[in-house]
């Protein structure tokens, strides 16, 4: 047989009863008179840029906002409608006196307005979703009471605030008792839900920190990627606590209310599972995926205490040069771990690796350009560029260097050339040392 429960435990339930079945028709009047239902699609597709924004702000979630554009042919009930959502939409559409204080804030109580009456049940709903024993104290239960019946009176009318004080004086029977302490054993799964929420949030803190660390080696395509799953791993770990106490509008009997808080909290129960669920497999998507990337930054980038290599030269001058001798390229924008040398126009690789190399020419009017690019006295690549005059041509190679090894560019046309000083160019780097 279930033990009987304290008065605290009673004053909870019955405070969840007051604000999952009556208060949400009160607020219900109200949002009725603002949005008439026969036209309430239309008011809302008018509205559709200000709630685009509202839903981009994260004030109106992904399952309210399918309430409110539905898929054809249905149209939007405002009794599908729970009052965090009626609230908000009464908030930012519709044309109310504003209260003193603000939605978030428990209004005085000399505040009346319509929309004060919103604030406190809004309020009220939100101390009830942090309460984690299920108990209600006396003095709070009294004034909580006092002040949420008067907002339902006023918004509902007399008939609902009879229905208020109908549920504070209505004997709970036994199997009443038993429906309650099962919402209790459902509250307490609820806490360690959220608490085994708060322990993914935090790991996946630590894992997004990690990735961050590995945007300075991690290249910017791969970061692009890694941004886009973080983005959507993190919208699909955002847990709306409000939607723990979710409000449907039962039948004004105590048994309905029960068992249908009861279901709804279940629900709950079972939608945080599923959330749970999803959670941890992100994470161990999300784990494996860095894991992924350290695993291949290597095949990007130079590793760290490796010093880089690179080059870029061209011509102070226009150069005529003959068959088969280097290019000169005299100007010298970056030799970083000096391995070129201007004098001659050969790099020397001061590191074993897979490089990238290039070259640039342009040619003058009825002067074609054949060059080649050699490494260690054998054509690796050829460039040229046409004899009309102001033609360009550019090649670029990756090859394989060990230390010393030799790369210049030369003419390979068998005859005098002229190369154009400021468009012709000879540049390189290192793009890794073991491959």
């Amino acid at each position: 047989m279930a033990s009987r429960l304290t008065q605290e435990e009673e004053n909870y339930v019955r405070m969840s009863l007051l604000l999952t079945g009556i208060s949400p028709r009160a607020a219900r009047v109200l949002f009725d008179s603002e949005f008439a239902p026969a036209s309430l699609d239309s008011s809302l597709k008018k509205e559709y840029n200000k709630l685009r924004d509202l839903q981009k702000k994260r004030i109106i979630n992904q399952q309210q906002w399918s309430l409110l554009f539905t898929r054809f042919p249905n149209v939007p009930d405002s009794k599908t409608f729970d009052v965090t959502l009626m609230i908000t939409l009464l908030r930012n559409l519709a044309n109310l006196s504003s209260c003193n204080g603000n939605f978030d804030m428990l209004p005085s109580p000399n505040e009346t307005t319509p929309s004060s009456d919103l604030a406190r049940i809004k309020c009220y709903r939100n101390m009830m979703a942090h309460l984690d024993e299920g108990k209600l104290d006396n003095s709070i239960f009294i004034k909580a009471w006092n002040d949420i019946t008067g907002a339902v009176g006023r918004l509902g009318g007399q008939s609902m605030k009879q229905e208020c004080d109908n549920l504070k004086t209505k004997i709970l029977d036994q199997t009443n008792q038993e429906i309650m302490l099962d919402i209790k054993r459902s509250n307490d799964e609820i806490r360690e839900l959220k608490q085994s929420v708060d322990s993914l949030k935090t790991a996946n803190a630590d894992l997004t920190e990690e990735v961050e660390k590995l945007k300075d080696t991690v290249p910017w395509n791969i970061r692009a990627q890694i941004g886009e799953d973080l983005v959507e791993w993190k919208e699909n770990d955002k847990i709306n606590t409000e939607q723990i106490d979710k409000m449907t509008q039962p039948k004004p009997t105590l048994r309905y209310m029960l068992d249908n808080f009861t279901d709804e909290m279940k629900k709950e129960v079972s939608t945080l599972k599923e959330e749970l669920t999803l959670m941890k497999q992100k994470n161990c998507e999300c784990a494996t995926k860095v894991d992924s990337y350290n695993n291949k930054s290597p095949r990007f980038l130079v590793p760290n205490g490796q010093a880089p290599v690179a080059f870029h030269t061209h011509l102070s001058a226009n150069f005529n040069v003959s068959s088969n001798h280097a290019v000169a390229y005299d100007v010298v924008k970056i030799n970083v771990g000096d391995g070129y040398n201007k004098f001659s126009g050969i790099f020397k690789a001061p590191a074993a690796g897979l490089y990238f190399i290039t070259n640039t020419v342009m040619s003058m009017p009825n002067h074609g350009i054949h060059v080649e690019i050699v490494k260690n006295g054998v054509a690796i690549g050829k460039n040229w560029a046409d004899h009309n005059g102001y033609e360009s041509g550019t090649m670029s190679i990756i090859t394989d260097l060990d230390v010393n090894d030799s790369v210049w560019v030369r003419d390979s046309d068998g005859g005098t050339e002229r190369l154009e000083h400021d468009y012709n160019s000879f540049s390189g780097f290192l793009i890794y040392t073991e491959y």
